[in-house]
């Protein structure tokens, strides 16, 4: 299977805007949430908590989508998670993928268990132009959600 090579720059200009944006939402919407300081764990622990007990705790996936800008366009059936994120099927807690707009208002909430082999599909595109795999997760099976918000920092 090929795959994507990391880029750091991209990484570096996406990852912080858009975990602070879903970080947000999160605590807004009455979800304490965290950043865990593992760089190989989760991007954002969220914790719910009743009468001073924890009721139930999340793990977050975040990444922006540069290239949606407006409205999600018809023609795209599905949203398209690399295969390399097969290691959230084997999380503790109950996994949410965030897919966010670039300009970070909207976005897809993915629940961990679309993660399915039915859905794996080879995806060609500009930076692998063969050979890598992706969850290919139908729109219905996802959740549009307003986010809202700038990414503003957390520090």
């Amino acid at each position: 299977m090929n795959k994507k090579v990391f880029e750091d720059e991209e990484y570096r200009a996406n990852d912080s805007r858009g975990r602070n944006a879903v970080r947000s939402h999160l605590d807004r919407s009455g979800r304490f949430s965290l950043f865990p300081t593992d760089v190989y764990g989760p991007d954002i622990l969220s914790i719910r908590m009743y009468d001073s007990c924890v009721v139930d705790i999340f793990r977050h996936e975040v990444e922006v989508k540069r290239g949606w800008k407006d409205d999600w366009p018809g023609s795209w059936r599905t949203i398209q998670v690399p295969a390399r994120r097969e290691y959230l099927t084997n999380s503790p807690y109950p996994v949410i993928l965030w897919v966010l707009r670039d300009d970070l208002q909207k976005a897809w909430c993915i629940t961990g268990d679309q993660l399915q082999e039915r859905f794996l599909g080879e995806v060609p595109n500009k930076k692998v132009p063969s050979g890598e795999m992706f969850y290919k997760i139908p729109i219905e099976n996802c959740k549009i959600v307003e986010i809202g918000d700038n990414g503003s920092d957390f520090s």
